[in-house]
């Protein structure tokens, strides 16, 4: 299938710029460039398979090729690192990675507008990641240097032994 020209994407009539038009106008163009070329019979997954079947599907084919970089954490350990931030609306969250032989992955993302960004919750949060993927595997926490993280890094510390240090939290 071709990919549609890039000037092809652009209205005659609107006097935006292409570079301040949002992206949603032309990735509606190209899908519905696409839709037109798709094959008469073609009929696309409903919503109910998009969300359950198809998703699951995925989620087993990303963690199938995840899989070598979480068996090394056994071998290697891996450094956990957290950091907070906010969305356009506004949303407080924190999201969890994990770091380990020069390989990064995304762990999970916490929403924490509800309940806030403070110490006891991030090390809450931190506590059950550390948790869910066993003690023995993480190395170190790196945060921060903001108060609540130092504050987090504390409570960590107390909980588990073998933790220290301001912003990097040695486990091993």
């Amino acid at each position: 299938m071709e990919t549609p020209e890039y000037e092809d994407l652009i209205d005659e009539d609107e006097n935006e710029e292409p570079s301040a038009t949002p992206l949603w106008k032309y990735a509606t163009k190209i899908s519905a460039q696409s839709s037109a070329k798709a094959p008469p019979r073609y009929v696309s997954p409903n919503y109910e398979k998009v969300r359950t079947t198809l998703l699951d599907r995925e989620y087993n084919k990303v963690k199938k090729n995840f899989k070598p970089l979480m068996d090394d954490w056994d071998i290697y350990g891996l450094s956990m690192i957290s950091d907070g931030f906010s969305n356009c609306k506004n949303q407080s969250f924190i999201n969890v990675m994990a770091a380990s032989e020069g390989k990064a992955m995304f762990l999970s993302a916490h929403d924490c507008s509800s309940i806030g960004r403070s110490g006891l919750n991030i090390a809450e949060i931190l506590l059950k990641e550390i948790e869910s993927i066993g003690p023995k595997k993480v190395v170190q926490v790196v945060t921060d240097n903001a108060a609540n993280c130092k504050l987090a890094g504390s409570i960590e510390r107390g909980n588990s032994p073998g933790y220290f240090g301001p912003d990097a939290y040695l486990t091993r």
